[in-house]
């Protein structure tokens, strides 16, 4: 049996995304067959929790958590060499160097620009090594960005998407029983929106539509409640800020829906920086694709990677009016809501988690 390391730089648990990611490929990890152990940073401000639970995992890999810090790196490569692992995988261009320094097998997976330049020098690092065995990358247009900058090792890269687990998705609970569970009555339609509210997810775009559209519902599910408490003084009364909600329940949101928007924008800000939103895949995607519900999305590259007209209508990021018609088509079109629909149930057995994870070690020999 495989013994597989992944060094993630994530806190458990967070309300971060990358949070649970991080857990869900670990145990589609340990579902393909294999030995996991996950390290990650302790969440000192979080109360303790079963993080099992917590994320809702099939599995229960084992989990070594660290306090924050620079030694941390170091600390945890020299764990997973000591506790004789097959292969690391990690997102982190200094972990995978110092594996490799170690002469550990290892994969990195890329799912964003590494910009630093200590990050660029121990990518470079990386890739030199006979021990890095794959630089998986996260999408065709983040490919292009690193085949442009590391052409030699182009033989060591392959785009491998993210995933979704699609644990809550095989056997769905009906839009009723969703509906129900969330509390909610209204006769009118639901539109949701799942995910952060930090600059450049369209939280305004979906604010100017709500303005327009009174007959419409529409949820907001994540945020702080700071950020909350400044959009409520800007939004109409049809909009329903729900806050953060832990990863085992937001598909009864997705599943309450009539439709999901994303309305990513061109520049995304994440923390520490901002980042080209033309390559982001993001998460809630492949939620939203697994929820197979009819999605209206920004036209842009990352996100046209994944889906096509045939699944989604896409929309100008920055034009309000061009949603409110994407909404009003949908509306008066069940024949494209329904055809929408069956195309992302078919769709979402291409991005199982269980999938992903065989992808990431296909062709590798330990």
């Amino acid at each position: 049996m495989k013994k597989i390391t992944f060094i993630s730089t994530s806190f458990t648990p967070s309300m971060a995304a990358n949070s649970v990611n991080v857990m869900k490929i670990s145990d589609a990890f340990q579902l393909s067959g294999c030995d996991v152990q996950l390290l990650s940073f302790t969440n000192k401000n979080q109360e303790i929790v079963d993080l099992y639970t917590y994320y809702d995992t099939e599995t229960k890999f084992k989990i070594k958590k660290y306090k924050h810090s620079p030694l941390y790196y170091i600390k945890s490569v020299l764990f997973a060499k000591k506790s004789k692992s097959s292969l690391v995988y990690t997102r982190h261009p200094l972990i995978a160097y110092l594996s490799t320094k170690l002469r550990m097998n290892t994969i990195i997976h890329a799912h964003g620009e590494f910009n630093s330049n200590i990050h660029k020098w121990a990518l470079m690092g990386a890739l030199k090594s006979k021990y890095l065995k794959k630089f998986c990358i996260a999408s065709n247009g983040l490919k292009d960005v690193y085949l442009e900058q590391y052409a030699k090792y182009s033989h060591k890269m392959e785009m491998i998407s993210n995933g979704v687990s699609l644990k809550r998705y095989r056997n769905p609970i009906s839009m009723k029983e969703a509906r129900d569970a969330i509390g909610y009555q209204d006769h009118r339609r639901l539109l949701v929106y799942s995910g952060s509210l930090l600059r450049g997810r369209g939280i305004e775009i979906i604010l100017d539509i709500a303005k327009e559209m009174k007959d419409f519902s529409f949820y907001v599910v994540g945020g702080s409640d700071e950020q909350i408490q400044d959009l409520k003084k800007i939004a109409s009364n049809n909009v329903n800020f729900v806050g953060y909600v832990e990863n085992r329940e937001v598909y009864k949101y997705l599943i309450a829906a009539d439709y999901l928007l994303m309305p990513y924008q061109k520049e995304i800000e994440i923390i520490g920086g901002t980042t080209n939103g033309e390559l982001i895949r993001p998460l809630k995607m492949f939620e939203y694709i697994a929820a197979s519900k009819p999605i209206i999305a920004s036209d842009l590259i990352g996100l046209r990677d994944v889906l096509n007209d045939e699944e989604c209508i896409f929309v100008s990021s920055d034009n309000p009016n061009e949603w409110i018609s994407a909404i009003s088509y949908l509306d008066k079109n069940l024949n494209s809501v329904n055809r929408m629909k069956d195309k992302l149930a078919i769709k979402k057995l291409k991005y199982d988690n269980l999938i992903i994870v065989s992808q990431i070690l296909e062709g590798i020999i330990l």
